[in-house]
């Protein structure tokens, strides 16, 4: 049996001297995002195991949602790529039906 939790969360505005009109920070409900952190790590875990279909089926979530949170996890997690290396490329020397490739690079 699957259940659905939904929170309806009161969210006081704040009028702030420094930002002006501001909302009230809740630390488990990031920004203002629908989902809360406990879920977001849980899809992050899900989605290194699973395709993003399987899990946004799972989790009850739109695949773009899943998608969105699997980049932001990779753009935090992976190291920037280092401009100095440059792009390491290979060349393909397959052969199709019409003969030998013209060398096609392939990166």
């Amino acid at each position: 049996m699957i259940y659905r939790v939904e929170l309806d969360v009161p969210v006081r505005r704040l009028r702030c001297p420094v930002c002006g009109l501001t909302r009230e920070r809740i630390d488990w409900l990031p920004g203002r995002s629908s989902v809360t952190t406990t879920l977001r790590q849980w899809v992050e875990r899900l989605v290194t195991l699973l395709p993003i279909r399987h899990v946004a089926d799972l989790v009850d979530l739109h695949w773009h949602t899943v998608k969105t949170i699997d980049e932001q996890r990779l753009q935090r997690d992976l190291p920037a790529p280092d401009p100095a290396v440059g792009c390491q490329c290979a060349i393909d020397h397959g052969v199709s039906a019409q003969g030998p490739a013209q060398d096609p690079m392939v990166c």
